[in-house]
């Protein structure tokens, strides 16, 4: 490789005299600076990555390189002295997009510029086709450097004037039916979203505009995954590039926390270091879907069991959060004591990812372990000794401020006493039934929460939209709402029996309302919606061993009112700009001081290891309601 002083190398590769460079890189904050020695050795490890790349072939003739050529800029009456280092590489390979056989030439470069500011040290790192200079393996060795968090850029580069144009966000889901990603756009998208449920949403990218005029650019885009930052600017000489990287630094190290609307929004955390987990909840809807998928029977086991004695055991062992203990110190294991199928759950906290073993069973699925599926699909979700620390299959991630939205979920959680006789969900319901059992929350249902509703469907089947969808006149002011109900079978009525206090049973509500949210506003003339109507005409069958009844699926408190007049009401409500819809979650086994005490503490950051993953869980169905313009409703016992 040839070094800048040497006068044989290629001009055309020299960045300093032949370069028109964006601004395109990521800002880090390393305890120290790099010696000359290790700058070479970092340089020289990056060009023998390119030549062990079967895929590249290095061109050393067109490789050269500078090592710590220094410059002192003056800002605002400071002088900052920049200490910058780079290489350029030429190699060869195939195109992507051409047969092979073909090659082209290829142009790599890598820029380290290292600022000293006030006795903290900052790094800047551009680079194209050449690997990241701190993933080094001598680095390794090295305390590694932070990057600048996403939100310290993008407020170190606004003033008073600038504005987010466009938000990428992603969700922290709790269920596979969830919003998983979307992109708003607007004049001022920040200040266009409600803050409901951003504590779970991921500034993924913003695009800022109007930021300060010093840049000599009016946009600037930052990436949260990799704290990467793109000015508008794209035909830089590499003077002009220092200059403009040292008024970035020089404006990030002087940057002030700001409550700015991505205070809102959950953060993309850089490393878990030091953190313990304390619970790991499967996602039981997830595990449903793969192991029941299309219905065929390909669980099996050395056992002797059926595929469906299989499936209620794996749905069993998983309903509940794992608590995890520390188990070894000295290389960050916790683990969970094991239940019937999983013997034991190791997870063990890594930089930037949290690894879970789980011991292989003689369960399999199309003879793959079923411990092997659970854990390629990420179906699990993680939380640590630090609450504001979350693991899910988006990665890891730190919740943003939850106090309001603690306050929020609160608001709609409404207790009762209409379930103080249930027993169960649906009760035992026979052939001479004509109405749902008076112990059951499906009588609470009908006869406490729909008394006043004019027309009322039974959906519960095995291909439901909901348990029950009911339309409420109300004066002209249509109230249209879909219930989903869950409640484990019991002895004795709600009335003398415990509080439930798991997270198993609310994930599957959940999902199942997450799911049907998009059919809140279905109208009645939709293809899929007339396919059901002949059902509602006919008598209530009970899914589990489908028991017929003589229990009507279609009631109404009008009369001689029939299928036909309530579509024609449904639709009518459906263009109407005055119906409010509903998506409403019924939870017998809780209690709302459960409810009122558990959000008390997530809300004061003192929320134990079960806390947060019912509050997640019911936070992704409030989400999901808010994203689609349906206000939703939690019923339990008061």
């Amino acid at each position: 490789m040839h070094n800048v002083n040497d006068q044989t190398h290629q001009p055309l590769l020299d960045l300093r005299t032949s370069a028109s460079l964006p601004v395109s890189g990521i800002v880090y904050t390393p305890a120290l600076q790099f010696t000359q020695a290790q700058m070479e050795k970092t340089l020289k490890e990056l060009l023998q990555k390119i030549s062990d790349d079967e895929n590249r072939i290095l061109n050393s003739g067109l490789s050269i390189s500078a090592i710590f050529e220094k410059k002192t800029i003056n800002l605002n009456g400071v002088e900052l002295a920049l200490k910058t280092s780079w290489m350029c590489v030429g190699f060869s390979g195939e195109p992507s997009f051409l047969k092979s056989g073909e090659i082209e030439l290829k142009i790599g470069y890598i820029i380290i510029s290292e600022i000293e500011i006030e006795n903290k040290f900052y790094c800047f790192v551009q680079r194209l086709h050449i690997g990241d200079p701190f993933e080094c393996e001598f680095i390794d060795a090295l305390k590694p450097p932070n990057e600048v968090p996403f939100r310290k850029i993008v407020e170190s580069i606004t003033n008073q004037a600038s504005r987010i144009e466009t938000i990428h966000m992603k969700y922290m889901t709790t269920s596979k039916y969830e919003l998983r990603a979307k992109t708003v756009e607007s004049f001022d998208t920040a200040n266009n979203l409600s803050p409901a449920g951003t504590y779970r949403t991921i500034a993924a990218r913003v695009k800022v505009a109007d930021i300060k005029s010093e840049f000599g650019t009016s946009r600037a885009s930052v990436a949260a995954s990799s704290n990467k930052l793109s000015l508008g600017l794209t035909s830089l000489t590499f003077n002009d590039w220092e200059s403009t990287i040292a008024q970035l630094i020089f404006c990030i190290h002087n940057s002030q926390p700001k409550d700015s609307a991505l205070s809102r929004f959950a953060q993309e955390k850089a490393s878990l270091v030091g953190a313990e987990p304390k619970s790991i909840l499967f996602d039981i809807h997830l595990i449903d879907i793969i192991f029941r998928s299309d219905g065929a029977k390909r669980l099996t086991s050395n056992a002797g069991m059926s595929h469906d004695e299989l499936f209620e055991k794996i749905i069993k062992d998983f309903t509940e959060p794992f608590i995890l203990t520390k188990i070894n110190p000295q290389d960050g294991h916790s683990s969970a004591p094991g239940r019937s199928i999983i013997r034991n759950i190791k997870v063990t906290p890594r930089t930037k990812t949290c690894n879970v073993s789980l011991p292989k069973c003689d369960i399999k699925f199309d003879n793959e372990p079923i411990s092997s599926i659970i854990d390629r699909e990420k179906a699990f979700r993680i939380t640590f000794s630090d609450p504001s620390l979350f693991f899910c299959k988006e990665g890891l991630l730190g919740i943003g401020s939850i106090k309001d939205s603690a306050k929020i979920l609160g608001n709609i959680i409404f207790g009762t006493d209409i379930f103080m006789t249930a027993s169960s969900e649906k009760g035992n319901p026979n052939g001479n039934s004509k109405f749902h059992d008076v112990n059951s929350a499906f009588y609470s249902i009908v006869n406490g929460l729909c008394k006043d509703v004019e027309y009322l469907i039974c959906d519960d089947g095995t291909n439901e939209w909901g348990d029950f969808f009911g339309l409420h006149l109300n004066n002209g002011n249509p109230i249209a709402t879909w219930y989903h109900a869950k409640m484990d079978k019991r002895d004795t009525p709600v009335l003398n029996s415990r509080t439930s206090s798991g997270a198993g049973g609310l994930q599957i509500v959940v999902a199942q309302a997450l799911k049907n949210l998009g059919r809140a506003r279905t109208l009645s003339s939709d293809p899929e919606f007339k396919e059901r109507q002949k059902a509602w005409t006919q008598k209530y069958v009970l899914p589990e061993g489908h028991v017929a009844t003589d229990i009507p699926r279609f009631t109404s408190t009008l009369p001689n009112s029939t299928i036909r007049i309530f579509t024609n009401a449904w639709e009518n409500a459906a263009l109407s700009p005055n119906t409010l819809y509903q998506s409403a979650i019924v939870i017998p086994d809780y209690k709302k001081s459960f409810f009122t005490k558990l959000i008390s503490r997530v809300g004061s950051s003192l929320g134990n290891e079960t806390d947060l993953q019912i509050f997640y869980l019911l936070s992704a169905f409030m989400g999901g309601c808010f994203e689609m313009g349906v206000r939703p409703v939690i019923y339990c016992r008061s």
